[in-house]
Formats: C-alpha cells, sequence, structure tokens
C-alpha cells in the first residue's frame, strides 16, 4: 500500500454521492474503503446500470477501490457484522439524515465506546441544530437555497441549475478533507471526534464576494453576462470553435494589445487596466480588433498564440471535446475502472497526483461480505449463518450480463453524438 493516507482505514456508511465521493477521494490517496451497504444496495447502483444486476454507470464513478459489504442494518443481528468494523476503522463516513447513524447502531456515542481512537464526518443537507435539520436535500434543491441559481443565467432569464452536481461532489471533498483535519488533530489527542458538516454551509463559502458585497455595501449580487466588471473579458467566436478571454492584469491586457496590433492601448509605463465599464468606445474596438484576428484563426490555434504572450483564455470545450482531447493526450483527467465481470466503465480520474495510482476495479454488491468479516475475526460458520439469514449477502456473477451496458434512457437519447 502506498500513498499520503496509506495504512488509514475508512468506513463509509453512505449513499448517492456525497458520502461515497469522501470516502473515494481518501482511497486515491492510499486510504483502504469498506463500504457498507443495504441488501438492496446504494441506491445509485440503481442508476444507468451496466453489466451485473445492481452495478451502474452512476455507482462507478463515485465507489471505485472499495470493498463492499452487503448488510442489513435493521436486523437484529447487524451488529455481529457492524461493532468488528466500527472496531476497525480510523474514519467512518455517512451522509444519511439525521438520526439514522444512532437508530442503525453506528452513531457517534457507540463508535466512540467501542473504538475511541475513531473519527466520524456526518453529512447531511442542512445544520442539524437548525429549523431544516430534519429537511431531505438533494444537489438541486441545495443549489437553489444557497442563492448560487439566482445569479446563474443570462441578465433577463430565470435562475438556472447547472448540469454539474457540484454541490454533492463539494460537500464529498470538503468532508474528505474534514476527515484529514480530524486524523491530525488525533495525532496530538489520541482520540477521534465527531465532524457535523451540512452541504448548505459548504456552498456558502462559495459567496465569499458575494456576502461581503451585502454586508459592505447593501448590494443584490444578480445574474451578469460576464463575470469582468471593470476588466476585458469576452467570448469570442473563431473559425473553429469560441474562445474564452480574460486579460484582466496590466501584464495580460498588453499582450492582448499587441495581439491585435494595438500596443498604444497599453504604453510604457501604464501600471492598470483601463476602466472597461466606463469606456464603451475602447471596449467596442477591443472586441473588434480581435474579432479580425480570430475570424481566421480555430480556438486552439488563438489560444496557443494569446498564452504564448501571458494571457489567459480558454477554449470553449463541450464535455465531449474534453474527453476526447483528454483521452487522446492520455491524461489522467479520464480513468477507467472494471466491475468483477470485466464490465469497463470510464469514469473522471482523481484530481490530486501524490504517488498513489487510483484503482481501476469497482465492486459488485456484497462482493467483500464474506471475506472482511473472516479477516476481522468472524467465525466463518456464523458468517455462512448469516448469509442463510439474510443479514448479509455475496452477489453471483450471470455470465449472460457480462459487459452488458443498459439502453440508452428516453430522456437522454437527445444527446447521443450522430
Amino acid at each position: 500500500m502506498s500513498g499520503p493516507l496509506a495504512g488509514v482505514r475508512v468506513l463509509e456508511i453512505g449513499h448517492y454521492i456525497a458520502g461515497p465521493h469522501a470516502a473515494q477521494m481518501m482511497g486515491d490517496q492510499g486510504a483502504e474503503v469498506i463500504k457498507v451497504e443495504p441488501l438492496s444496495g446504494d441506491p445509485s447502483r440503481k442508476s444507468l446500470q451496466v453489466g451485473q444486476v445492481d452495478d451502474s454507470m452512476l455507482f462507478a464513478c463515485h465507489n471505485r477501490g472499495k470493498r463492499s459489504v452487503a448488510v442489513d442494518l435493521r436486523s437484529p443481528d447487524a451488529p455481529l457484522v457492524l461493532d468488528p468494523l466500527l472496531g476497525w476503522a480510523d474514519v467512518v463516513i455517512t451522509n444519511y439524515t439525521r438520526g439514522v447513524p444512532e437508530k442503525l447502531g453506528f452513531g457517534f456515542e457507540h463508535l466512540s465506546a467501542l473504538n475511541p481512537r475513531a473519527v466520524m464526518v456526518h453529512v447531511t443537507g442542512y445544520d442539524m441544530r437548525g429549523p431544516w435539520a430534519d429537511y431531505a436535500a438533494f444537489d438541486g434543491s441545495i443549489i437553489a437555497m444557497s442563492g448560487i441559481a439566482e445569479m446563474t443565467g443570462s441578465e433577463d432569464g430565470p435562475p438556472l441549475l447547472s448540469q454539474i452536481l457540484f454541490a454533492d461532489h463539494s460537500v464529498g471533498a470538503h468532508a474528505a478533507f474534514a476527515a484529514a483535519v480530524a486524523l491530525a488533530e488525533r495525532e496530538r489527542t489520541g482520540r477521534g471526534r465527531l465532524i457535523e458538516m451540512n452541504m448548505l454551509d459548504v456552498m456558502t463559502t462559495y459567496l465569499g464576494h458575494q456576502i461581503s458585497m451585502i454586508g459592505l455595501w447593501n448590494l443584490d449580487p444578480t445574474r451578469s453576462a460576464t463575470r469582468a466588471g471593470t476588466r476585458f473579458v469576452h467570448l469570442f467566436p473563431t473559425r473553429e470553435g469560441s474562445l474564452f478571454v480574460a486579460a484582466i492584469t496590466i501584464g495580460m491586457w498588453r499582450g492582448f494589445a499587441q495581439f491585435v496590433g494595438h500596443p498604444e492601448w497599453a504604453p510604457p509605463g501604464m501600471i492598470d487596466v483601463p476602466d472597461f465599464l466606463n469606456d464603451d468606445a475602447l471596449k467596442t474596438a477591443a472586441i473588434a480588433a480581435g474579432q479580425q484576428r480570430f475570424d481566421h484563426m480555430t480556438a486552439h490555434e488563438a489560444m496557443d498564440a494569446l498564452q504564448r504572450l501571458g494571457v489567459t483564455c480558454g477554449v470553449m470545450r463541450s464535455a465531449r471535446q474534453l474527453f476526447d482531447e483528454e483521452q487522446a493526450k492520455g491524461s489522467g483527467a479520464i480513468h477507467r475502472v472494471h466491475y468483477p465481470d470485466g464490465t469497463e466503465v470510464p469514469v473522471p480520474g482523481p484530481a490530486i497526483e501524490a504517488g498513489h495510482a487510483p484503482a481501476s476495479h469497482v465492486r459488485s454488491l456484497g462482493s467483500d461480505s464474506a471475506d472482511v468479516l473472516g479477516e476481522l475475526g468472524v467465525d466463518a460458520e456464523l458468517v455462512a449463518e448469516l448469509v442463510r439469514r439474510r443479514v448479509i449477502a455475496v452477489p453471483e456473477i450471470d455470465p449472460a450480463r457480462t459487459g452488458w451496458v443498459e439502453p440508452v434512457p428516453a430522456h437522454l437519447r437527445h444527446r447521443i453524438a450522430i
């Protein structure tokens, strides 16, 4: 085992994205991760199925490298399975609603009694001590509540939700960081701690400038065509594709002015960019001059030319272009994982590279139930009895479904590339 978190043992009792994503991030850095699922599986296993029953595209995106233990936590015999796992763990991550860990036998008080050094990170939608503590939450509802959707979209249009579930992913990243912080503290104190965190608070941290604008000047942040303010920011069409240009420093503005053949717009001694909010004539001239150059270049050619002059810019890529180009480069942005039957699923790779290669396997529901319990000292005859009584489950591979991929659902057919 290698990586910064080698030797750290993570028990994930989560579902959908936030909790699983946090545990996967820790696994990507070398932690050993065991995932506890109900006998029906993490609900994300039902979304866009591939390969065996209860294997899916969505599950593969957030659960690589984990071992799967399927257990009925409502069974009176569940502690025979759960307590050894709680005693094994350095970190327990869950994103179930307030009160669920206590009802199902893995609340922090019980965890600490079994394993005083264990850390627990509990993610919910809202503050567990606030009036919305028991409200259900998914990514979209949190984005709506955070004010982010209201600030997204065209100036005269309605609020918009992103296609990307970035509340779920962001809180997962924060949860992984919270676990690392608690482990660092444990090195000094010798004891674990409970960290309670919620999705709405995480998304509020992204409103740094907006919160300050409201508090200082009583301004209402609204939708805007650009993020520019007084700086030069524009999206240019090119001969092939579009290019986002942000010449926001004097050095970048000087590079852009040179690129479009107007060095006089940034003469020597100029120490700041012009105020484009109040100089429409210069902004209009800069856009026209830029467009004259870009009409004869592809977006990638224009990006290369501007970057050589120190101007921040980027090609406006589709998700398909990103996939094709990053795959062609062989970058770690595109990773491939495999279910036990061999079914392959392309997924995003980890953002952090610190000496540990990401796992390339995803486990089917209950694939490791018997092996994990055996390693924890649970008697083999008891394990067999728990399987017979449906307290735990182990999978059966169906050769007929190997490599099977669910047909594209009706609501996604318009996205098929022809």
